[in-house]
């Protein structure tokens, strides 16, 4: 009976927690947890006729708790609508805010012609969860206000700290497009073709959520080249039955833990390199179109003039030991930025990968060919690297060859042919260093570009 007891005080505490805060009706997932079917933030909201009022709630999963700051019409910072609350300890507070640019927002009540709309309904924090429920009238109230009005697509900029102070958030936001109507239960969106504050950060990829997308059950493309053991591979297939022709790729890599991988094509290094680039991002997968003009690294596609983004994400399915993801295109999109895509039976790739975001990939590179032709399966081949022969050149002529020249110099002078021995052997050093030098000054300028 005491167990009992103890077993209905539980349920009796968890109901109370549960239903301490009314929520409303419709939600949208902004953030999901990339292992598991399950929200780690949830914007919920019902809309008011009557009064032409909006009454919206945030449940947050991702202890510990500090602020979050939502901004509605737009996924960037550059004049936004922005509510931020906060938590310290139990005590929750909400404030209105207005942004203009990258940087901490100014309180509407700080700005002329401006007040505060939202006000808090009310809130609940424990160790696992911090809910709070806000309203505001549909329309604006001022210069400062966006619409809250029902939209099957509202763009929507969200981020998060555990600080309870506004300040900048790191990497610790995201970008969304909400079907923001009564009635509506699901994900949000990636914002495809933004240009806000992505762009600055992580070269605008657009992000999607991984709980919605994730395909256990994922189909890959039936053509394959296996890039690095048995942990890299790359999938294709090819379709002609339209007009436009169109390849599908599907990256697997299976060496936990998964950051960025990047796949350049038709070239075997960074020089005017079209690539392609996944990463994942606080439980996000973003792809993106991007172009390597120099060493260094690359940027989207849609930076350069005249560029877009051209992949399309299909799918992709992640968990503890495997990350897939699946994209298309255009085989000829016609962007002077992209590579042809056509069947090649021996394409340049170069190949980069890292376990965090985006950056310097040190030694995890690989300079291979592919047969990149319907129905291929195996190993890619290594691609000739000059760095290498170059490098080379120099090991066997300055460590090997001139040695040899000068110990014929120094304890061969007894014999008659110490001369023609040591002239043969600096005569060897001079050719090879010639070679290195030719080589480098041919291939140097491209082929240094892998290192960096």
């Amino acid at each position: 009976m005491l167990s009992l007891w103890y077993s209905y005080t539980l349920l009796e505490t968890l109901l109370y927690y549960l239903i301490a805060v009314t929520l409303p009706t419709s939600y949208s997932v902004l953030l999901a947890n990339p292992y598991e079917k399950g929200g780690l933030i949830t914007l919920y909201y019902d809309f008011n006729q009557t009064n032409q009022s909006v009454t919206l709630g945030i449940v947050a999963t991702n202890p510990p708790f500090g602020y979050i700051g939502l901004g509605f019409g737009r996924d960037d910072m550059f004049g936004t609508d922005m509510v931020i609350a906060m938590v310290n300890g139990s005590h929750v507070t909400l404030d209105d805010y207005w942004s203009i640019k990258h940087g901490k927002p100014a309180l509407d009540s700080s700005i002329e012609g401006c007040k505060s709309s939202y006000y808090l309904l009310d809130s609940l924090v424990n160790s696992t969860h911090w809910i709070y429920t806000f309203g505001r009238s549909m329309q604006p109230d001022d210069a400062c206000d966006f619409s809250l009005t029902q939209n099957a697509s509202m763009y929507l900029a969200y981020a998060w700290k555990n600080v309870s102070k506004v300040g900048f958030h790191g990497t610790n936001y995201g970008q969304v497009r909400v079907n923001f109507t009564q009635g509506y239960k699901g994900y949000a969106l990636p914002p495809k073709g933004s240009n806000g504050i992505g762009k600055i950060i992580y070269y605008d990829c657009y992000f999607i959520l991984i709980s919605l997308l994730a395909n256990e059950k994922i189909i890959l493309p039936s053509s394959y080249q296996t890039l690095k053991d048995d942990t890299i591979t790359l999938y294709f297939d090819f379709d002609y039955s339209t007009e436009n022709a169109t390849v599908t790729l599907a990256i697997v890599l299976t060496e936990p833990p998964f950051g960025w991988i990047g796949i350049g094509f038709g070239s075997s290094t960074m020089t005017d390199t079209d690539m392609l680039i996944a990463q994942l991002i606080n439980g996000q997968v973003g792809i993106d179109d991007y172009f390597s003009s120099r060493q260094g690294r690359p940027a989207p596609d849609q930076n350069y003039p005249g560029g877009k983004s051209d992949w399309e994400f299909v799918d992709f399915s992640l968990n503890e030991n495997i990350w897939v993801v699946k994209v298309k295109r255009l085989v000829n999109t016609g962007d002077k930025y992209d590579f042809a895509l056509y069947p090649n039976e021996s394409l340049p790739i170069c190949v980069a990968w890292g376990n965090k975001l985006l950056s310097f990939h040190d030694s995890n590179y690989l300079q291979l060919n592919i047969n990149f032709t319907q129905g291929a399966k195996g190993g890619a081949s290594e691609n000739f690297n000059p760095m290498d022969v170059h490098a080379w050149l120099l090991l066997v002529s300055w460590g090997f060859l001139i040695d040899i020249g000068l110990i014929a110099a120094r304890y061969m002078k007894g014999s008659n042919r110490y001369l023609i021995v040591h002239a043969v052997f600096a005569a060897g050093t001079v050719g090879a260093t010639l070679g290195a030098i030719i080589e480098m000054l041919v291939f140097g300028n491209s082929s240094l570009l892998v290192l960096k």
